[in-house]
């Protein structure tokens, strides 16, 4: 299977207008909590994907009918760069969906594809911090190894190796956490 370009080279490559990618950010930019400091991750994500053209009026919501999977994927990607996909959040992404055409069946493949692709970065990332880490020998790079209060906590860390989204039944959000035995 051939490797798809990063997110931010297919926006890239979309050459959206201007007043097209004004919206298209405003509409990320929905993601970003009012209440988070200036540089939370799903601010820093959605500004990596696509710079705020400065003094552009905005285009109709409409407008970006022809990006819609390149819109859709890059609203799910800042949702969930957090580590949470929050209820609220698969609704405002449902609703942008809805008013872009996609059916839901339509919405849950491009869900599917989006965090595949993520977890598939992030397993590389980790491969490639681990073999880095390796290179250099036994400890290196872990501040633990030094730390004497380590040990009241215990050395064994959970494996992040493996994680899945999973659900809070109480507050309905979905989490990036450990499968559940």
């Amino acid at each position: 299977m051939s490797r798809r370009p990063r997110l931010r080279r297919r926006i890239r490559e979309a050459e959206l207008p201007a007043a097209v990618a004004r919206t298209f950010r405003e509409n990320l930019d929905q993601f970003v909590f009012e209440d988070e400091e200036e540089q939370s991750v799903r601010r820093a994500v959605a500004e990596r994907l696509l710079s705020l053209p400065e003094g552009v009026s905005l285009a109709p919501f409409d407008a970006l009918y022809p990006y819609a999977p390149l819109f859709l994927s890059a609203c799910l990607t800042v949702a969930v760069a957090d580590g949470t996909y929050s209820v609220e959040d698969a609704r405002r992404i449902s609703a942008y969906a809805h008013r872009l055409g996609f059916s839901a069946r339509q919405l849950a493949d491009l869900e599917h594809r989006v965090f595949a692709d993520l977890r598939a970065r992030g397993e590389s990332k980790l491969a490639r911090d681990r073999a880095a880490l390796e290179s250099e020998g036994p400890h290196a790079g872990d501040s633990r190894a030094d730390d004497p209060r380590a040990d009241d906590f215990g050395a064994d860390f959970p494996d992040r190796e493996r994680t899945e989204l999973v659900a809070d039944p109480a507050s309905g959000d979905v989490r990036l956490g450990a499968p559940q035995s």
